[in-house]
């Protein structure tokens, strides 16, 4: 099996508090683990860079 890793970088729309970032934080998670995806999100001075781990591509076409 060949792994794939992405990494992306975005700048956020608006600032966001740390509720926010909590519960943007706990829906990736979990959507992340249904589809065998792991990965760190981090956030700051109004970026995020995430880095993913995927099995397959398939998951992001």
């Amino acid at each position: 099996m060949n792994d794939f890793a992405l990494v992306y970088y975005s700048r956020a729309a608006y600032p966001f508090q740390k509720e926010e970032l909590l519960t943007l934080a706990k829906r990736a998670s979990d959507r992340n683990h249904r589809f065998k995806i792991t990965g760190s999100l981090q956030y700051r001075n109004g970026y995020f860079f995430s880095t993913w781990k995927v099995a397959s591509i398939q998951y992001f076409l």
